[in-house]
C-alpha cells in the first residue's frame, strides 16, 4: 500500500494487477492483510472489472480480468470475510469485499485452463464460504479437472492435501452428499503419502505450511507429512522455521515429530546456523508443541537456554521476534535465571523489540503483555505500555477477536486501569462477535476483573457475559478434573489433603463451584468461625519454572484467580503438589495442613478438637 502511494505521488503507474495480487496471496500465506492493503486490491479488481471503477451497474463480463487474476483474488478475499464480519468497524470494508466475491465466481465460466494450483485454490474457497457456494455446480467442475490433473501427474503434495481436506469437508457439510469421505480426497491422500517422500525438506515445509493456512484435523491427512519430518536427518534454517512454524499452527505433537523437531533444532544451532528471528519461532513452536515440559524436560534444559541465549545475542530484536520468545516462555511457564542464558530476561527483550525503533503491531503488543501477565513481569509490560502510541489507540477497534480478547484480559490482570488502551478495548469487546472457546474464556474472567475491581467502569453486554460464563464455568470443571479428580473419584493429593481436614474434624466440601472457580477444597464460614477457606492445589502447570526445579511462582493466570477470590471474600490457602508430596508421613500432611489453617480458622478447631461447629467432620460435595 506505502509502494502504491509513492509511485502515484511520483507519476509512476501502479503495480500490475497480476503483481498486485500474486503478492498478497504471499502476504496472505503469512498473516491477514491490512485493511488498507485489502481496501486496494478490492478497488483494484472492482477497476478492472468495471471498466474505469466508476460505475457499479457496468461490473459484468467485460471486465479484463484473466481467469488466474480471479481466483488469486478470491483466495485472498474468501480468507477475510470471517475476520471482516467479526469486527463492527471493519463492516464498511465487509460490505465492499463480499458483493465482489459473489460477482467473482459468476465470471467463472471456464476453469479448465487454471494452473492446478488454482484449481485448489478455488476448492477451498468454496468450501470456507460453505452453502449455497459449496453446493453449486462449479464444485463438481473443479473435482473434475482436479482429478483428470492428478491422473496426469501434475499435482504435487502441497496442492493435493489441501483439496483433500476441501473434498472432506463438503462431503461432510449438511447436503453435501453421501455420507463418508469424497473418492476423489481418498485418492489425492494416498497419492501425497506416496509422493511425500520424494519431496524433501522443501517440499515437506511447503506442504505443512499449506495445510497450516487450514482449519484442518491432524488426521488422516497429516500422517504422511509427520512422517517424512520424522525421517529428515537435517534442515535448512529457514525451512525448519518454516516447518515448525506450521507444526505449531496445526498443533501437530505427535511424539516422533517432536522429537525429530527437538533433534533438527539442535542440529541446527550445533552448526551455527540460525539466526535470531529463526531461534525465536523455534522456541515459540516448540513450546506451543510441549505445553507440558517440564522443568527437567529437554526441551527445558536443553534447548531453551540455548535458543534463547541466540536471539538475545542480537542488539536488537524484530517485534515479531520478541514477542515469539515472550510467548514461547509464557507457554512453558519458563523464567530461566540470566546466567543460563547469557544474561537474557524478558524485561531485556521488551527493551531490544523497541530499541529496533520499528512499530509494534497492536496484536504483538498483546501477545508481549499476555506472556509478561503469566510471567509475572509487570516492569516488562509497563515498559511496552509506556511506549504504546495514539495509533495503537485507534487500531483497537479494527482488532481481531482474538487480539481484543488477549488485550482485556491482559490489561486487567495487570492491573493497567487507567491506561487509555484499556477503555478502548472494552469499546471494542462490546461490539466484537467472540465465538473460539478460548477468546470467551478470557472475556468471562475480564468481566468478573471489571466486576470486581473496576466497578464504575460500563459493564460488558450481558448476553456477552452470560454466555461466557457457561462456557468459562464448564472449561475450569473439566480441566479441575483432569488435574485433580472429582469429589466421587479424588485424585491422589485431593484425597490426601481432604483425609488431613478429615483428621482435624473440619467438615469441608471437595470441588466446589464457587466464586466463578472450581474450588478444590471448602471450609464453610460456620467452621471457620469467620471468612470461609478455600484451599488450592497446585500442581506443576500452575508453577513457573526456573533452570533446575520448579519456582514457588505461581504462574500470571493463577495468580488472577487467587486474586479474584480473596476478591469475593474468601481465604485462599495454596497447596503445592511437590511440596506436599515430599512430606514423609500422614501425620507431617496433618500437621502442615494444621500450621497453613491456624491463622483462619480458630485455634480449636485447627488443632484437631473434634467436630466444628456442631456438624460431623468429613468430606463430600458441598
Amino acid at each position: 500500500a506505502a509502494k502504491a502511494r509513492e509511485t502515484a505521488q511520483q507519476g509512476r503507474p501502479a503495480p500490475p494487477l497480476a503483481a498486485l495480487l500474486l503478492t498478497c496471496r504471499e502476504l496472505c500465506s503469512r498473516a491477514p492483510l491490512s485493511d488498507a492493503l485489502l481496501s486496494q486490491v478490492r478497488d483494484a479488481v472492482y477497476a478492472e472489472l468495471t471498466g474505469d471503477g466508476g460505475d457499479p451497474e457496468s461490473m459484468s463480463l467485460a471486465g479484463s480480468l484473466a481467469p488466474p487474476q480471479i481466483a488469486h483474488a478470491l483466495w485472498v478475499f474468501v480468507r477475510h470475510l470471517p475476520l471482516l464480519s467479526a469486527c463492527h468497524a471493519r463492516a464498511p470494508l465487509l460490505a465492499a469485499v463480499r458483493p465482489l466475491v459473489e460477482r467473482l465466481f459468476h465470471l467463472l465460466s471456464e476453469v479448465g485452463s487454471l494452473p492446478a494450483e488454482q484449481l485448489c485454490d478455488l476448492l477451498e474457497a468454496l468450501c470456507r464460504l460453505g452453502p449455497p457456494y459449496s453446493q453449486a455446480p462449479l464444485a463438481h467442475r473443479l473435482a473434475v479437472q482436479i482429478e483428470m490433473r492428478l491422473n496426469s501427474n501434475q499435482l504435487r503434495p502441497v496442492h493435493m492435501l489441501p483439496a483433500a481436506w476441501a473434498l472432506y469437508e463438503l462431503a461432510a457439510a449438511p447436503g453435501g452428499g453421501p455420507q463418508g469421505a469424497h473418492p476423489l480426497a481418498e485418492q489425492l491422500r494416498t497419492a501425497a503419502a506416496r509422493l511425500l517422500p520424494a519431496e524433501g525438506a522443501a517440499g515437506l515445509s511447503a506442504t505443512l505450511r499449506a495445510m497450516s493456512l487450514l482449519p484442518v484435523g491432524r488426521l488422516p491427512l497429516l500422517d504422511a507429512v509427520g512422517e517424512g519430518v520424522a525421517a529428515l536427518p537435517a534442515m535448512e534454517p529457514k525451512l525448519l522455521a518454516d516447518m515448525l512454524d506450521a507444526l505449531a499452527r496445526l498443533r501437530y505433537d505427535s511424539t516422533p515429530v517432536l522429537a525429530a523437531a527437538e533433534r533438527l533444532v539442535g542440529v541446527a544451532l550445533d552448526h551455527a546456523a540460525v539466526h535470531e528471528a529463526q531461534a525465536a519461532t523455534a522456541l515459540e513452536a516448540l513450546a506451543t508443541l510441549s505445553p507440558s515440559a517440564h522443568y527437567a524436560s529437554p526441551l527445558v534444559v536443553g534447548l531453551l537456554p540455548r535458543l534463547l541465549g541466540r536471539a538475545g545475542a542480537a542488539a536488537v530484536l524484530l517485534p515479531h521476534s520478541a514477542a515469539a520468545l515472550l510467548h514461547g516462555l509464557a507457554a512453558v511457564r519458563a523464567v530461566p535465571p540470566p546466567e543460563a542464558c547469557d544474561g537474557v530476561t524478558p524485561e531485556g527483550l521488551v527493551q531490544k523489540m523497541l530499541g529496533s525503533g520499528l512499530p509494534v503491531e497492536l496484536g504483538e503488543a498483546a501477545s508481549v503483555l499476555r506472556s509478561c501477565a503469566q510471567l509475572g513481569q509487570p516492569a516488562a509490560a509497563t515498559a511496552l505500555l509506556d511506549a504504546c502510541t495514539v495509533e495503537h489507540a485507534e487500531a483497537v477497534a479494527f482488532a481481531d477477536p482474538q487480539t481484543i480478547a488477549v488485550l482485556l484480559w491482559s490489561l486487567l490482570a495487570l492491573r493497567q486501569h487507567s491506561h487509555a488502551l484499556l477503555l478502548k478495548a472494552l469499546d471494542a469487546a462490546r461490539v466484537t462477535a467472540f465465538r473460539l472457546p478460548a477468546q470467551l474464556c478470557l472475556v468471562a474472567e475480564a468481566a468478573l476483573m471489571l466486576q470486581l475491581e473496576l466497578p464504575d467502569a460500563p459493564p460488558l453486554p450481558a448476553e456477552m457475559v452470560r454466555t461466557a460464563g457457561q462456557l468459562w464455568a464448564k472449561s475450569h470443571f473439566l480441566a479441575a478434573e483432569a488435574a485433580h479428580g472429582t469429589a466421587q473419584a479424588p485424585g491422589a493429593t485431593l484425597r490426601e489433603v481432604s483425609g488431613a481436614l478429615d483428621a482435624l474434624g473440619l467438615r469441608h466440601g471437595v470441588q466446589v463451584h464457587a466464586a466463578m472457580y472450581v474450588l478444590d477444597l471448602v471450609l464453610p464460614p460456620e467452621v471457620t468461625g469467620g471468612a470461609p477457606v478455600a484451599i488450592l492445589l497446585h500442581t506443576d502447570a500452575d508453577m513457573l519454572q526456573g533452570a533446575a526445579k520448579p519456582s514457588s511462582d505461581l504462574v500470571g493466570g493463577m495468580q488472577v484467580k487467587i486474586r479474584l477470590v480473596q476478591s469475593q471474600g474468601w481465604v485462599v490457602i495454596s497447596v503445592l503438589e511437590h511440596e506436599w508430596a515430599a512430606l514423609s508421613s500422614d501425620a507431617a500432611k496433618v500437621h502442615g495442613i494444621r500450621e497453613q489453617l491456624l491463622p483462619h480458622v480458630g485455634r480449636d478447631k485447627a488443632a484437631g478438637g473434634g467436630q466444628a461447629g456442631g456438624m460431623p467432620a468429613g468430606g463430600g460435595p458441598a
